[in-house]
């Protein structure tokens, strides 16, 4: 399986930053794929101005790759299809999720190279004997820190004990799909993690890479850079 460089224009771009979702995976009411909303799932990302769409990560599942399903190839090439038929004159980033162990992962990034694959997003669970995926974070405010050790989330106050609040036993992931999903469905606009607040994020994280690359100098957020 050789190299295939990205294209200049696809490398300034990816460098400039690009806001690359999740894509979700569609199943109707049997939990099969729906080919048909799995299709408008991808047009919809490219058509709200995507820079690229990241396939067979944690929010298409893991699943699909278990054999009995087989899901992983028609998925990735579901995405790839659509990608090619908007036929854009822009760059348009497309990753694919790959894991497993060391025989199972180059299995999937051959596929996703054989679909046009720009990029993979790889999990380190050759080293755990899974999937190996972790979520986890700490968050520091002014009067408390939260950690979340992808199993609960931990209150640390300042000024008091520690304590575990009670959450929805719901995943975070499953309630951004459904909320984006009856969003698109009732043709409402996005209120939640908006496009803007995306942007804004993208502007925090360059201006944190321009500081550490001047020795931790202070440097202001610009004003986020929106693209029609």
């Amino acid at each position: 399986m050789g190299y295939k460089p990205l294209s200049p224009e696809m490398g300034r771009a990816l460098h400039d930053g690009l806001v690359i979702p999740a894509h979700p995976l569609a199943l109707d009411e049997r939990r099969r794929l729906d080919e048909r909303h799995q299709r408008a799932l991808t047009r919809y990302y490219i058509a709200s101005g995507a820079g690229g769409i990241a396939v067979g990560v944690h929010s298409t599942q893991f699943e699909i790759r278990d054999p009995s399903i087989g899901l992983y190839e028609p998925v990735l090439r579901l995405a790839a299809e659509e990608v090619e038929r908007a036929e854009l004159s822009r760059p348009f980033l497309k990753a694919a999720g790959i894991c497993g162990p060391t025989e199972q992962a180059l299995g999937e990034a051959q596929t996703a190279a054989a679909l046009g694959y720009e990029a993979g997003l790889l999990s380190m669970g050759g080293f755990e004997g899974d999937f190996g995926f972790y979520m986890g974070y700490r968050v520091n405010f002014e009067r408390a820190n939260i950690q979340f050790d992808g199993a609960e989330v931990t209150v640390n106050p300042n000024d008091g004990p520690s304590f575990v609040p009670e959450l929805s036993a719901d995943s975070g992931y499953y309630g951004e799909l459904v909320y984006f999903l009856n969003a698109v469905l009732s043709d409402r606009p996005i209120a939640v993690c908006t496009p803007e607040s995306t942007a804004a994020t993208l502007a925090v994280i360059r201006a944190e890479a321009a500081s550490a690359s001047q020795e931790g100098a202070w440097v202001p957020v610009a004003e986020p850079t929106h693209h029609p």
